[in-house]
């Protein structure tokens, strides 16, 4: 090229010039201060989760019981907190968390509060024919004062006195899910129960009770969706109910969050959850630890190092020294392998129990993410 000519020479220059003070501008740009999230981490629903959890909601008759499993901290309880959130105008939600029950009372008591956040949640969201006719429907079963809403009392009231009367015969708990079955054209009611398998351990008589009723939704072509979620997978082995009335989703690992964590929260910087996802996968609640140390000061380093240790001293204290012969199948298999022999199933409920690993169709044991198995395989319990 020719920079004889002084036009031709200048204008060169002053393209490199430009693209050099381009070059310079999106250096210091990049090398910036990463301004974090500061709110709460948000909610990364996986796709064919979230497709699947909402088709069964919208399919009529709903006919079985969605049961939600996978790992421990995947992400199940807060997805039907979100979905109740969402639906929650348009439907009479129950969410229910039974975490916490520890006795036939805490049971009851915890779905009491579940009917009137409901009803509170839907309330000023319906037509007034709507709560003209869901509260004719309980009028022969419940009267109530007449200074109080109908709305309120019937509906409320009548779902208390059979979960009430529940306490003194259990087998009256049958009805609750009748009472709901009534309202599936007004008030459309959908069901989420938290912790499903500690509603057997709080009270078998009410959890046998429940369990009799929605074993017969089949046949019962029953309309109102119910949705439980599981941390102990264990509880496939021992219940008995018919297959055809328990649908089981299992909620696996997010499999590229950094849409959601990366571009439009700005939660986690692209390096670090590429350090998080290589060293324990898509695992929800780990993320979120993670993510908390972060906002803390903590190195990413220093955090993978804290979650990854507090994973092993778990499992060390869970062991106790002790090492499940299944667990070397397991190991072999790279953390799933199919185990069918109830003696060998039984010998890990204690790490089923804890979400650490989890039964999949077709009795495969997982481990819930890479954390977990480089601690019970890699030789560091």
């Amino acid at each position: 090229m020719n920079f004889s000519n002084p036009k031709r020479r200048n204008a060169v220059l002053g393209v490199g010039v430009f693209l050099l003070a381009a070059f310079i501008y999106y250096i210091i740009t990049m090398r910036r201060t990463f301004e974090r999230h500061s709110g709460r981490i948000p909610y990364v629903w996986n796709h064919d989760f979230n497709r699947t959890l909402r088709q069964y909601i919208n399919t009529l008759p709903s006919r079985n019981v969605l049961v939600l499993t996978g790992p421990y901290q995947s992400g199940k309880s807060r997805a039907l907190d979100v979905m109740a959130n969402d639906l929650s105008t348009n439907h009479l939600v129950l969410n229910v968390d039974l975490s916490t029950a520890h006795s036939p009372e805490d049971v009851i008591s915890l779905f009491r509060i579940a009917v009137i956040n409901g009803l509170a949640a839907i309330y000023p969201h319906i037509s007034s024919s709507k709560i003209s006719k869901s509260s004719e429907e309980f009028k022969s079963d419940f009267e109530t004062d007449k200074n109080i809403d109908p709305f309120f009392g019937r509906v409320y009231n009548a779902f208390c006195r059979v979960l009430d009367r529940s306490l003194m015969y259990s087998y009256s708990f049958t009805k609750f899910f009748d009472y709901l079955e009534s309202l599936k054209t007004t008030l459309r009611p959908i069901v989420f129960i938290h912790n499903f398998d500690n509603f057997q351990v709080a009270s078998p008589e009410l959890y046998e009770s429940a369990m009799a009723r929605l074993s017969r939704r089949p046949l019962y072509l029953d309309f109102v969706p119910v949705v439980c979620e599981i941390r102990n997978s264990s509880f496939r082995i021992s219940n008995q109910i018919t297959p055809e009335s328990l649908r089981f989703l299992e909620v696996k690992e997010l499999k590229d969050p950094t849409r959601d964590l990366v571009v439009l929260t700005r939660a986690l910087s692209d390096l670090e959850l590429r350090k998080i996802m290589a060293a324990f996968g898509g695992h929800g609640g780990t993320i979120d630890r993670v993510f908390e140390d972060l906002k803390q000061g903590m190195s990413i380093e220093k955090s993978i190092e804290k979650q990854q240790k507090a994973v092993e001293t778990y499992l060390r204290n869970l062991l106790n020294g002790t090492f499940p012969q299944p667990l070397y199948e397991v190991c072999r298999m790279n953390g799933a392998a199919k185990i069918t022999n109830t003696d060998d199933l039984n010998a890990l409920v204690p790490l089923l129990e804890s979400g650490h690993l989890y039964l999949s169709p077709g009795f495969v044991v997982k481990t819930a993410h890479n954390g977990v198995k480089k601690a019970l395989c890699g030789g560091y319990i």
